[in-house]
Parts: structure tokens; C-alpha cells; sequence
């Protein structure tokens, strides 16, 4: 079906008698002189402006005597004069000579009765007339306070009478605050008063407005308020539990990333000012107990459903399990750690495609940065637990976080179902890719520990042996093996060992029985692997003293990975890792084993236009060079037949080149 707009000129009055139109007038043919009644007068034009296919709707409205555009956040005066050529359609006044039309006319016109003729009875008094004009009053009232509340004027007057505001005498925190029933000791407060009044004011301030400046602005206000009135702090984390819509709005579901980070730093503070005071009865009757347990199973399942806005949600879990072991341990005796590791399981097991290291799905729906928090939340409780070695020698690890402490023994349970199932490649090591303080934890777990460390080091050989598994992926392993092998606590070559054998528990598609073997084997179908695992074990013969020690005593089995890597220049295409990682590695292992350092040539590819690093060939056998030799002589001959076939002189020799092919091979 067509359709069309027709912008055809059509003139309004702004004053119309209705009485031809009436029933009177039509029906019973009256003639009445006094035609006042049946008078309208224009209140208002609703104007649409483009085709019938899509436009653009505004209105001019009539107050008394004065005429108003609305237009979307455009509200000005509006000239009566200027109808005609607003309203009225027709041809273009300024582009008349070309007859076109002008898409800007009147959609609907807005009549209003001149004389109201209301008979008296209408004016009767009912027994509901003062309910309704209290109603009336009422609602007037409302419209007015929101009306003066987004008035700048009262905003800035709020903001600096709050931010002048000192507490001299702050209210005296006993341990009988932390009961519930006794906040409300704290009603009369003046102080308090204040800080109940900014802290609504910044909430409906920021639902009104989407202010975020000035609810940063008064969240720094706040801050120092709950600064100088300790008591307040029971108070806030008592009114965020009791309001749950109000955290939620503020921290979970607020599109606005500066604004989650501001309320989430101002309960950082008060769960840590708290703390100084609960910390010796935390498993009582706690504000901190009724907080947590609030935060964690009332709030938990809503930001698995927002998981992508989380950041800040979980930034407060791990901040507040920073300092203080005693909160770790209520954290994990309630099983709140389960709860948010669970969440971990379920989220990275839905983003696993073919691996558990093939995770981009995570970083397409933002959820890599909540998980991320995970994650350090999980390494900051493992770390503040004594592992199985801690206390049988009686010794702290390094990575232990409270030194001294012994409050906390870690769950033998959760570490042995890790261990033993997938759960440690899937979620663990699959995730240091996004979260390398994780390694923290495995190095912390592995302290003094054959058994757990040569599990782990399985663990990880399985991993770069799997099948399916790709180069890039590799890096997070590389840094979790270096880390595991600098420990000082006498395991290292029972670590290393663990790397180069057999892994116990082969996967059914590997890329060989170990990893030397998955080189070697694997070096003709994927050299991106190849590389990139001889370029992490150099790394590691470089950088631990035993493995390069190991290294250097078992030249023979090792040397390989030399001549591997610097077959590297023989490849025409298909080499994605990186050259200078390539070439870095070969330095390395020339090191290591001791040959003589070669220079780096650079030559110039005209075809690509590119500088290309190569590293001189090694001394070789004499069988070598020959061989060598003869086929850079093929090579040139056929580069020279290429070159006059084509009659590029770009693409020809160098002179200096054809006098002597194989000078770069005489070294």
C-alpha cells in the first residue's frame, strides 16, 4: 500500500465560531445573536515535519497570551506572527523558484472554549470537596519539592552546608552497637541526622539527575562524614541490608562504571571501620556477619544475571579480605568462598569451547573483568591459609599473607577434589591468562609439597601436550612453570624433572609422550608450536640456574632444540610466532651451550620493503657447508633465471652478489 503525505498549503484561523456546526444550527435552522458560547480559540499545533515514511513531531502551545515551542529538550518563546509559514504547509518560501513543497504543517490543532456557560447546579458542594482540595494541595506540594530539588541553587547549598560540616565529639562505639535492636540509640544524633540526609539526598539526586559528577562529589562528602562518625558506618550497613533495592540500583545495575566504583569504595570503608571494632566477635551477633551474609546470598544470584557490571561487586569481597585473617576465616567457615568459586565453575564452563584455554567468549560479553576479581579472591584465601607443609614444619611460606597468624587451616577436602579432577586446568590454569596472580596461589599450595608439586607440574605437562591446545595459549603455563621453578625450598629438580618426563596421566590426543618428544615429532605440522616451546624452555634455561646447569650437562639431549629453532629462515609461510622471540631463543641456547655468539645481519627485502634480522649459520661439519652451499648456488641460479624472465630491475641481483653467492656462507 502507498503512502503519501500531502503538504499541501492549508491556512487555520486562530479564532472559530462552532455554531454552523451545531445541532441548532444544522438540525433546527436557529439564528442566535449571541454566538459567544459556541466561540473556540487555538491553544496548541502539533507539527510534523518529513514524509509519511518517517519525520519529526514538535508542539507550539499557547499560555494565556504567550506561545511556546517544544521541541524534544527545546523549550523557547514562539512568535504568533510566524504561523503561517510554520504551520500552514505549502511551497518552500525559501525555495519557491523550484515549487517545492514545504514538509512542515499542522498535524493535529488544539481548540479551547472561549466562555465556559456551566450551570449553577454543576457547583453544588459534595461531602468529598475538601478530601479532594487537600488532594489537590498535596500533589501541587510533591510537584513543587521535585521541581526545587534539581534547582542548582539547593543542590550546591546541600553540598556546602554537608561539606563544612565537623564532628567534634563523635558518638562512643561500644560492642553493644553491633546489636540490631540498638541502632537505634543513634536516631537522636545530630550528626547522624546529617549523614542520613546526604546520603538519601546523593541517592535521589543521582535518580533524578544522572549527575555522576555530583554524586562523586558527594560520595567524597560522605566519605569523610562516615570518617568522623564511626557510628554511622553501623548505621549505613544496617540501611544497605534493610534496602536491598538501593545497593542494588547503586552498585550492580548502575550503567554508570564511576558510579559503582564510588559507592563500592564508600562500603569498603565502613565494612573496614567496622572491622576495628568487631573484629574479636565477628562469628556473634555482628553488623559485619549480618552485612556479609546479606551481600553473599541476597545479592550473589542477582549479579549472576548482570555478571558483565560485577567488577565492583567483587572488588568489595576482596578488598575487605585483604587485612584481616579473622575475615577471612568467617568468610570461609560460612562457605561464602564455595559460593563465589561455584560461580567461577559455572561461568567458565559455559565459555569453553573445544579447551579450557579458548576463553574469548569472555572477553566478548565483559564478563573477563568480574572473573578476574574472582579469581583474586580465591588467591587472596588460599594465601591466607596454612597449607598441610606450613604446619607440619612449622614455618610460614613466603607467599603466606599473615605471617605469624594461625587462624586458618586450608580445606584438605577442596584441594584434593582440585587436584584430582579437571577442575584445576579448567578453572585455574585456563584462567591465569586473564588473572596471573593465581600462580600465587599454585606456588603457595606447592611450598614444600613433592606430592602437590609434582601433580601440578602433571598438571601443566598435560596441558602443553594437549592436542587441541594452541601456541598462543601457552604464555600463562610458561609463567607458571618459571615461577614454580624459582621457588627456594629445595624442589626444584623434582619440578623440572616432573616437567621433562612422562606426564602419569596421558591425555587420549597428545601432541606427544612428552614434551620434548612433541617437538621433536610435531615439529613438521605445527612449527608455531615448536617454536614456541623451544623459545619457553630457553626462557627457562636462562633464567633458573639448575635448569640451564641441567642443560649444559645434557648438551646432546638438548642441542636439538637449537637446530630447531634456527631452521626458522627455511620457512617461506605459515610462521605466526615470533621471530625476535625465535632468534631470542637461539641467543639463549648458543649461550648455554657455549657456542660463539654470531652477529645479527640485517638485510633489506625489496619485494616486502621490510628489514629482516637474520642470524649467521653456526659452524657446521664440513658435509654441512657444502651441502649448504650447493643448494644457495640452485637457489641463485634460479633466482637469476626469475629475474631476467621478468625484466624487473628491482627484482634482479645485486652485482656485488653474483661475484660471490655463497660469501655469506665462507664465515
Amino acid at each position: 500500500m502507498l503512502r503519501i503525505k500531502i503538504n499541501d498549503y492549508f491556512e487555520f484561523p486562530q479564532k472559530i465560531n462552532m455554531f454552523k456546526w451545531t445541532r441548532d444550527h444544522i438540525v433546527e435552522n436557529m439564528e442566535v445573536e449571541d454566538q459567544s458560547d459556541s466561540m473556540y480559540i487555538l491553544k496548541g499545533v502539533l507539527v510534523h515535519v518529513g514524509s509519511a515514511e518517517g519525520g519529526h513531531y514538535y508542539s507550539y502551545i499557547r499560555d494565556v497570551d504567550k506561545w511556546y515551542e517544544f521541541n524534544d529538550k527545546v523549550i523557547c518563546p514562539f512568535q504568533i506572527e510566524n504561523l503561517k509559514t510554520e504551520c500552514f504547509g505549502g511551497a518552500n518560501n525559501n525555495l519557491s523558484e523550484w515549487g517545492m513543497s514545504n514538509s512542515k504543517n499542522a498535524y493535529i490543532l488544539f481548540y479551547e472554549k472561549v466562555k465556559h456557560n456551566i450551570p449553577e447546579q454543576f457547583y453544588l458542594k459534595g461531602s468529598n470537596e475538601e478530601i479532594l482540595i487537600q488532594h489537590v494541595i498535596s500533589e501541587n506540594t510533591e510537584y513543587l519539592k521535585s521541581q526545587l530539588f534539581c534547582v542548582q541553587d539547593y543542590l550546591k547549598f546541600i553540598q556546602t552546608f554537608a561539606s563544612t560540616m565537623q564532628i567534634k565529639t563523635p558518638y562512643q562505639v561500644t560492642h553493644q552497637l553491633s546489636k540490631e535492636s540498638n541502632l537505634s540509640e543513634l536516631d537522636n544524633l545530630p550528626s547522624l541526622r546529617m549523614i542520613k540526609l546526604l546520603t538519601f539526598f546523593t541517592y535521589e539526586v543521582l535518580l533524578r539527575n544522572k549527575d555522576q559528577q555530583m554524586f562523586q562529589y558527594n560520595m567524597q562528602v560522605l566519605s569523610d562524614l562516615y570518617k568522623q562518625e564511626p557510628a554511622a558506618n553501623f548505621w549505613f550497613l544496617d540501611l544497605l541490608r534493610n534496602h536491598k533495592l538501593l545497593i542494588i540500583d547503586l552498585l550492580i545495575e548502575s550503567s554508570y562504571s564511576d558510579v559503582r566504583n564510588a559507592f563500592a569504595q564508600l562500603i569498603i570503608q565502613s565494612i573496614t571501620i567496622i572491622v576495628e571494632y568487631e573484629q574479636h566477635y565477628l562469628f556473634e551477633d555482628s553488623c559485619i556477619g549480618r552485612f556479609l551474609q546479606f551481600y553473599i546470598q541476597s545479592l550473589l544470584k542477582v549479579v549472576k544475571s548482570t555478571l558483565r557490571r560485577g567488577t565492583e561487586y567483587f572488588t568489595v569481597i576482596k578488598n575487605i579480605l585483604t587485612n584481616n585473617q579473622l575475615l577471612v576465616k568467617h568468610f570461609y567457615q560460612q562457605e561464602y568462598f564455595k559460593q563465589v568459586y561455584q560461580l567461577l565453575q559455572e561461568t567458565v564452563t559455559e565459555a569453553h569451547v573445544y579447551t579450557s584455554f579458548k576463553l574469548q567468549s569472555l572477553q566478548t560479553n565483559n564478563t573477563d573483568q568480574p572473573l578476574m576479581v574472582i579469581c583474586d579472591i580465591i588467591t587472596k584465601v588460599i594465601i591466607s591459609c596454612r597449607t598441610q607443609s606450613m604446619i607440619e614444619l612449622n614455618e610460614d611460606a613466603p607467599t603466606y599473607q599473615f605471617k605469624g597468624q594461625k587462624e586458618l587451616d586450608i580445606d584438605q577436602f577442596w584441594l584434593s577434589r582440585l587436584l584430582d579432577t579437571d577442575d584445576f586446568k579448567k578453572y585455574i590454569l585456563a584462567m591465569i591468562q586473564f588473572q596471573p596472580n593465581l600462580i600465587d596461589m599454585i606456588k603457595h599450595v606447592c611450598w614444600k609439597n613433592s606430592k602437590i608439586s609434582s601433580q601440578i607440574m602433571t598438571l601443566i605437562v598435560t596441558q602443553f601436550l594437549d592436542f587441541l591446545i594452541e601456541w598462543q595459549y601457552l604464555e600463562p603455563l610458561s609463567q607458571t612453570v618459571e615461577a614454580l621453578l624459582k621457588m627456594d625450598d629445595n624442589l626444584v629438580e623434582l619440578r623440572f624433572q616432573c616437567l621433562l618426563c612422562e606426564p602419569f596421566k596421558i591425555l587420549s590426543c597428545v601432541k606427544g609422550s612428552s614434551i620434548m618428544n612433541a617437538i621433536v615429532s610435531n615439529f613438521d605440522k605445527d612449527k608455531n608450536y615448536g617454536f614456541c616451546m623451544i623459545a619457553i624452555l630457553a626462557n627457562l634455561a636462562s633464567q633458573v640456574n639448575y635448569v640451564g646447569e641441567y642443560f649444559k650437562k645434557n648438551k646432546q639431549q638438548f642441542e636439538i632444540l637449537l637446530w630447531k629453532a634456527r631452521e626458522y629462515k627455511n620457512i617461506n609461510y605459515g610462521l605466526y610466532f615470533p621471530v625476535m622471540k625465535i632468534q631470542k631463543s637461539i641467543q639463549q641456547l648458543s649461550a648455554i651451550f657455549e657456542e660463539p655468539e654470531k652477529p645479527i645481519i640485517q638485510f633489506s627485502d625489496e619485494k616486502c620493503n621490510q628489514m629482516v634480522q637474520e642470524e649467521p649459520e653456526p659452524e657446521d661439519s664440513n658435509l654441512q657447508v657444502i651441502h649448504l652451499i650447493q643448494q644457495n648456488e640452485i637457489n641463485y641460479t634460479q633466482t637469476k633465471d626469475d629475474s631476467m624472465d621478468n625484466n624487473n630491475p628491482s627484482d634482479r641481483e645485486n652485482p656485488s652478489d653474483r661475484e660471490n653467492p655463497t660469501d655469506q656462507l665462507s664465515e
